[in-house]
């Protein structure tokens, strides 16, 4: 029995969130299903220090490194399904949304994280829109199985594409995990800002309008005001208007802001923060909020649809139609409550484990 994973998100210098995916759960399907052989695609050289630290049977490389998005959608993609129809494999795992070509011997399942781009908050050109959805249609057709983060996400593709595709689709929880994954570049140093010991409020995630990001930002000052603290924020910035906040309120000492960061430099400010704020306004999943509240911080939260899911309605919410004084109120109770989460959200989000989400996906397969 053969799995082969397109693992090509490995090479990053930072693992984003579907290379931590596949790093953490490439062992755990060796561990689990012992006579299965996993070799895993990639275009550019997986460093070492990550291929030591996970089991494996093989590597495929093409020995290009191209991160372009194009060359990925119109080259590497090609290539990968040229490695799967020579070898042919029992199934073939794409953890990065789109399966362009149809398969006779092999099963594949596909990995959709969500359907953001169709979502009217997204704000895409119509040609873009045009083209997630065409590639995302196919993908459904040409998948096997069909796994997704949350019943949020399920119920929004069965929204756009309809509901034939039901059966095919599982939802397994992605796992939440707060162990650090070394970098393989020189980290920065965050020791002169834990240094003044200055209390903080932290978000991390892209900084953008979908992410809530203007929120944070617009209601910084009155958070300065009334209880001291600034925000803290860290990530990519990908919107021109976040950027000219993000600078007004530098200027004036009201937040702070360090860019990308580092498991290690994240790690330390999670355990440094006095609370993690997150505004999201869309999520497919909502990783950050969840490794916080395994970190027993306080955590605040908008009341989307996706994060009441993937905290059993038991976490602290604002309302997200009504920002801005929900947030101040909030957090007038946070600060006056000794309890960070309750032992209901926090046993309910260390259930959400790497180990239990490759359990249902080899279920899935039939590989248990």
């Amino acid at each position: 029995m053969e799995l082969f994973v397109n693992a090509n998100t490995l090479t990053e210098e930072v693992l984003g969130s579907i290379g931590r995916m596949v790093f953490y759960t490439v062992p755990i399907f060796k561990q689990l299903c012992p006579n299965l052989k996993l070799i895993l695609i990639s275009d550019d050289i997986i460093p070492d220090g990550i291929l030591e630290k996970i089991k494996f049977d093989d590597v495929i490389y093409r020995k290009i490194k191209n991160k372009n998005f194009y060359f990925f959608l119109i080259s590497y993609l090609p290539w990968v399904y040229e490695i799967v129809e020579k070898y042919k494999p029992n199934f073939y795992w794409e953890p990065q949304n789109y399966l362009l070509r149809k398969f006779e011997k092999t099963k594949p399942v596909v990995t959709i994280h969500d359907v953001f781009p169709l979502e009217e908050i997204a704000r895409r050109p119509f040609f873009k829109k045009f083209l997630f959805k065409k590639f995302i249609q196919i993908t459904l057709e040409n998948a096997a199985y069909i796994q997704v983060p949350s019943n949020f996400t399920k119920q929004r593709i069965l929204y756009f594409f309809g509901e034939k595709y039901s059966n095919k689709i599982k939802v397994i929880y992605h796992g939440v995990s707060t162990d650090i994954i070394p970098s393989q570049e020189r980290n920065k140093c965050i020791c002169e800002y834990l240094k003044n010991k200055k209390p903080f409020i932290f978000f991390v995630g892209r900084l953008s309008y979908w992410k809530g990001t203007d929120i944070l930002l617009d209601v910084a000052e009155r958070i300065k005001k009334e209880f001291g603290l600034n925000i803290l924020l860290a990530g990519k910035i990908i919107d021109s208007q976040i950027t000219r906040k993000v600078d007004k309120l530098l200027k004036d000492n009201i937040i702070d802001y360090l860019g990308y960061l580092s498991d290690e430099e994240k790690d330390c400010l999670m355990q440094n923060c006095e609370i993690f704020l997150y505004p999201s306004r869309y999520d497919g999943f909502g990783q950050p909020p969840l490794e916080a509240i395994l970190y027993n911080k306080k955590v605040l939260m908008s009341n989307i649809d996706v994060l009441k899911e993937v905290t059993n309605g038991l976490a602290n919410y604002f309302d997200i139609n009504n920002p801005y004084s929900s947030i101040l109120d909030k957090l007038r109770e946070l600060f006056q409550s000794d309890q960070a989460s309750s032992p209901e959200l926090i046993s309910f989000v260390k259930s959400m484990t790497w180990q239990n989400y490759v359990i249902r996906f080899c279920n899935m397969l039939g590989l248990l």
